[in-house]
């Protein structure tokens, strides 16, 4: 019996990593620390998943192993400042890379998520409510559970914040859409072809 459940959990982690993506965003100083790196481990240890891990970042260089690398630079004329609003607004332009690939969905996690669990259970979920749900955008509700305690209305006031969330190919480009209109100009940042990173 024990060797049935675990051929059926590694059918289920398989076809999770066939219909669905994972991306990360490490950009200016995150992407230098080791937070980047235990993000990645942790998807691919605990998560047990075994699909694609797109990066973006601006220091290919920092990313970790087996991940999708896609390159991302700011207009020089960017401040530090807008700079950390641009990196949020990365999080609008995940189905840019996913475009042509094989999955369907992207899962969003900030760099600071760290996975403690087999991530196949949600992502079949997300993979499912988007094939079937008018929901075109799943989101991890933040402000139910995680209040900011220096200012307890953020999470209600910025237009770019979503720490996790989910998103399918030809069906969410409307809704990153709608959402990117609402934060900065999309012209200051620039996303090159996704390179998978080989090291030795």
């Amino acid at each position: 019996m024990p060797s049935l459940l675990k051929l059926l959990a590694l059918a289920c982690i398989a076809r999770a990593s066939d219909d669905a993506a994972i991306a990360v965003i490490a950009m200016g100083e995150l992407a230098e620390e080791s937070l980047f790196g235990m993000c990645v481990r942790s998807i691919r240890e605990r998560g047990a998943f075994v699909g694609t891990v797109y990066a973006f970042t601006d220091k290919p260089r920092c990313a970790p192993r087996d991940v999708v690398v896609v390159p991302v630079r700011l207009e020089d004329r960017c401040d530090a400042r807008a700079g950390s609003i641009l990196y949020k607004q990365l999080k609008m332009r995940v189905l840019d890379v996913a475009a042509a690939g094989p999955e369907r969905v992207v899962l969003y996690m900030d760099a600071d998520v760290i996975v403690g669990a087999p991530l196949a259970p949600l992502l079949a979920t997300a993979v499912a409510a988007l094939a079937t749900s008018p929901a075109t955008l799943l989101a991890y509700e933040e402000g139910e559970v995680t209040a900011d305690v220096r200012d307890p209305g953020r999470l209600a006031t910025e237009p770019y914040h979503g720490g996790i969330f989910a998103v399918a190919r030809g069906k969410s480009e409307p809704c990153l859409a709608a959402w990117a209109a609402r934060v900065l100009d999309l012209s200051l940042i620039h996303i090159s072809e996704p390179t998978r990173l080989r090291r030795i």
